[in-house]
């Protein structure tokens, strides 16, 4: 019985898939849009404001995309991870 194998030749224009679309999609799905949603608050923003990533868990792999209002609460608050914003941001404040 004759085993074959199947051998490929890795070039520079081959690229790996990413969570982001795929091996041809990751590049552009990274270029900003003309608007975007914070995921912390939802609220539509436009390019030109700037964006920040904040850390889902400890373990720092994985990001969620915040506006700055956001962020600034998330540093003013001394929180650890985007969960704890959502957290706080979600419980009712008593007056």
């Amino acid at each position: 019985m004759n085993e074959s194998f199947i051998s490929v030749s890795i070039t520079k224009k081959m690229f790996g898939w990413s969570k982001w679309g795929g091996a041809t999609k990751g590049i552009f799905t990274l270029l900003p849009s003309d608007e975007w949603f914070c995921q912390c608050c939802g609220e539509k923003q436009t390019r030109t404001l700037p964006s920040y990533m904040i850390p889902l868990d400890s373990s720092n792999r994985d990001f969620a995309k915040v506006c700055s209002r956001c962020k600034y609460k998330y540093i003013m608050k001394k929180l650890k991870t985007f969960f704890d914003l959502l957290n706080d941001l979600k419980t009712p404040k008593l007056s």
